[in-house]
């Protein structure tokens, strides 16, 4: 069997889902091909957390689903901590399998407007020129395309298969818990920052509008003697905190995961074009991969859309767009770096530091207010303002 078409996107996760949604009804004829049997089959049932920047009109254009939003975040330390009522909103989405999950509501969206959707679809082969990918060879058959968005992934191949070099940042490897009953309140996120018992990383706890959430432990995969769940339990068994936030909690579904934070030297050849996770998009420093998938989801399937109809010359604005959208990318990535070198003396110091700041005046009264803390304390402080 051999098929054609405008606009092949390769994964129907989030990226992939809000490509295909993004695209205009029935303008051009997209196939979406997905390894998995079903729509979501890469993780478990979950809760996703990123900010809302660039986010919200994206979300009310395309009418795309999120659980709750709220600007209240607790930072905790080993010893202290502080609340944080930001004027950016984190938005809950939920993710996974379930009918009700972020990528299957968008993808079903995606199909009813005409987009054709391949499941169980397997690649075997990639066909590459100096133009990109030529043709998809997959256990139905050959699809030949005029674009390729790439979407299919942290473990997608198909950077080093185009011959784009990548500089690695961060390995995020991450377990977790899906549950009922966890003793927080509702639609607050807290994030526990540990160098001992979450090195690299951070623990962090969210409940939707619904009495739904997550307890996740992140590490950083270069500091980390061991693995996710070993910390996850271990710093349980020394917060009290955390110990009594979790000890009833009604265990849904366990969560595990891996994340690359690199930057690639571009995101588009020829005429294929990398999103989400498949151009390495998660965010340096925390490992937030939510909004980069759905903004470079939307802005490929634009900028593909342009191109198509003879409105640019060629889809290099996609790549000129998001690096400005990605402004983040740069003082992450910078404080990824100062953040793997501090302890928890330090990392005390810094939450004690933004507690006892105004947060509202942080940026202009920094260096009267922390003239005692060391400089590398000083510069993650500058860079923790601008980031949320």
């Amino acid at each position: 069997m051999e098929l054609k078409c405008d606009i092949l996107i390769i994964g129907a996760g989030v990226a992939g889902s809000v490509a295909a949604h993004s695209i205009p009804k029935k303008k051009f004829n997209v196939i979406v091909i997905e390894k998995e049997p079903y729509i979501g089959a890469a993780t478990s049932t979950k809760i996703d957390v990123t900010e809302d920047i660039g986010l919200t009109p994206i979300i009310e254009e395309l009418n795309l689903p999120f659980l709750c939003k709220t600007n209240k975040t607790h930072w905790h330390s080993p010893n202290d901590s502080f609340t944080l009522d930001s004027e950016i909103h984190d938005i809950y989405f939920k993710r996974g399998p379930d009918r009700d999950s972020f990528e299957n509501q968008v993808m079903k969206k995606a199909v009813k407007k005409g987009v054709k959707l391949l499941l169980n679809t397997k690649i075997k082969r990639i066909n590459c020129s100096g133009g990109g990918i030529t043709s998809v060879e997959t256990n139905h058959g050959l699809i030949k395309s005029k674009i390729v968005i790439a979407a299919d992934g942290t473990n997608s191949k198909i950077p080093s298969q185009l011959g784009i070099s990548e500089k690695k940042i961060a390995t995020f490897l991450g377990y977790g818990i899906y549950a009922e009953n966890l003793k927080i309140p509702q639609k607050e996120t807290h994030i526990f920052i540990d160098r001992k018992n979450a090195p690299g990383g951070y623990f962090f706890m969210a409940k939707d509008g619904h009495g739904k959430g997550v307890a996740c432990m992140v590490v950083d995969q270069q500091i980390a003697k061991r693995t996710p769940k070993w910390y996850y339990h271990q710093i349980i068994k020394e917060n009290t905190k955390i110990r009594e936030i979790t000890k009833k909690a009604k265990i849904l579904n366990e969560i595990t995961g891996k994340g690359q934070a690199s930057r690639l030297q571009r995101l588009i050849y020829g005429n294929t074009v990398l999103v989400g996770e498949a151009g390495r998009l998660l965010d340096p420093l925390l490992g937030y991969g939510m909004k980069n998938a759905i903004i470079s989801g939307y802005y490929s399937a634009k900028m593909v859309e342009n191109y198509l109809s003879g409105k640019s010359i060629n889809l290099v604005n996609y790549n000129k767009r998001i690096n400005q959208i990605l402004i983040d990318g740069e003082e992450n990535t910078k404080a990824r770096k100062i953040f793997r070198k501090l302890s928890n003396k330090n990392l005390e110091r810094v939450i004690r530091t933004l507690k006892e700041t105004d947060y509202s005046n942080l940026k202009g009264d920094l260096t009267k207010k922390t003239n005692l803390i060391e400089r590398q304390e000083e510069e993650f402080i500058k860079l923790f303002h601008l980031i949320v």
